[in-house]
């Protein structure tokens, strides 16, 4: 497994404060789409057959689990982590589709933790997201 095919932000603590968005690239709209580069920047909500969220902050390349009711909570839920790499079934890299599953990997804590994954349930929606939309606390 390579992990270096994105920009890692490895020293980021979990906890950290949230930055004004960089310039977002390829992004012309502000509508769901299908498919997603984790290149393209912007703040989406990457919704599945699950009642848990992702939320992806793509400017700083974070991940935000924030499990529903009903879903397994996981260890890092509901604050946000560095993400490294998501891969798809399909053994792609950096790509979300609706309709597939796909891997997260993500550095907790800057690396004080072991590297964490997560495989979500089929994608069903990619949406954008307003910072102002994020769960609360979590801006």
């Amino acid at each position: 497994m390579q992990l270096d095919a994105v920009d890692v932000q490895l020293n980021t603590p979990a906890t950290a404060t949230r930055q004004p968005p960089s310039t977002v690239k390829d992004v012309t709209n502000n509508e769901p789409r299908t498919e997603l580069r984790l290149d393209q920047g912007g703040i989406w909500a990457i919704r599945s057959t699950s009642p848990t969220t992702c939320y992806l902050d793509l400017d700083t390349q974070r991940l935000y689990r924030d499990h529903g009711a009903g879903s397994r909570p996981f260890p890092y839920d509901n604050q946000w982590v560095s993400l490294v790499q998501v891969t798809s079934t399909r053994g792609d890299e950096g790509t979300i589709r609706v309709g597939d599953r796909h891997t997260y990997l993500s550095n907790p804590a800057g690396g004080a933790h072991p590297f964490r994954f997560w495989t979500q349930r089929t994608c069903t929606t990619i949406e954008p997201v307003d910072p102002d939309d994020l769960p609360p606390d979590n801006r």
